[in-house]
């Protein structure tokens, strides 16, 4: 009784770990070790007239701009570490 009771505990592990090992998988990659790399610019633009922060994800860019038609622009990407 014992031994079928422990392979049905391990077979229940078994597939829930292959349900979920797709979606962890991605999750574990993203958490290994990567140097972040930031480029930081200042800029002037005569038709930017707005005062404040904007965030541009896909692009991975953070502008500030504090007073109306000059900001900082700050870029990041994440470079993988060498082991």
């Amino acid at each position: 009784m014992k031994k079928d009771f422990a392979t049905a505990v391990d077979d229940l592990r078994n597939t829930v770990l292959d349900a979920l090992a797709p979606r962890i998988i991605p999750i574990l990659d993203w958490l290994e070790p990567r140097l972040p790399i930031l480029t930081i610019s200042f800029f002037f633009r005569w038709y930017d007239l707005w005062i404040g922060l904007y965030i541009d994800k896909p692009n991975r860019t953070l502008y500030i701009c504090p007073l109306p038609m000059m900001g900082v622009k700050i870029c990041w990407r994440f470079e993988e570490l060498s082991q």
